[in-house]
């Protein structure tokens, strides 16, 4: 079982949440309102999504590109998760449509966009922080750990906050790993 499993599991058992998430559930709730809509991206069984849900938000949509992971979410009311793997200008355009669909106003990007460019290479990631410029969503951002063997251009949650604020955001909050940016006006 793997530790991310361990977390769920945990979670089921006892209905208690892991600190894994607490850092970006704090920046989450210092600045947005309560009863806010989210998107998760890359929320793998759901469990940020389901804490968001329970503890702050009115709706938290979970999106993944892994059929086990949505399989397997946890279930909740205030959560509808979609089994979406963004590799390409077509998934962009779905995850778009959700993102409007639902009239998501923040989106938690926890350590996904350089999967995003493991997957389909920077040229998709820009569009995606460009996208979410263009409808207008506060970027919730963690990055990977710092690592100097990394070869990914988004290695670090600074090299992530870059690709955004070329893209014309600028960050709110920074703390304990976490960025909050929002569109420049």
């Amino acid at each position: 079982m793997s530790r991310f499993d361990e977390h769920v599991q945990a979670y089921i058992d006892h209905k208690g949440f892991p600190n894994i998430h607490e850092p970006m559930f704090a920046s989450i709730k210092r600045n947005t309102p309560e009863g806010a809509r989210f998107l998760d991206l890359g929320c793998c069984q759901g469990l940020l999504a389901v804490q968001v849900a329970v503890k702050h938000a009115g709706h938290v949509i979970g999106v993944d590109g892994s059929a086990g992971y949505i399989k397997n979410a946890i279930e909740h009311p205030n959560v509808q998760y979609y089994l979406l793997k963004i590799d390409g200008d077509e998934a962009l355009c779905a995850l778009q449509d959700i993102i409007m669909e639902h009239q998501v106003q923040f989106v938690i990007a926890r350590r996904i966009m350089p999967e995003i460019v493991e997957t389909a290479g920077i040229g998709l990631a820009t569009k995606v922080a460009r996208m979410f410029r263009t409808v207008g969503v506060g970027v919730f951002l963690e990055g990977r750990i710092d690592s100097k063997r990394a070869v990914n251009p988004l290695k670090n949650l600074a090299a992530e906050t870059a690709l955004f604020t070329g893209e014309r955001y600028r960050v709110l909050d920074e703390r304990r790993g976490i960025n909050y940016l929002v569109p420049a006006a």
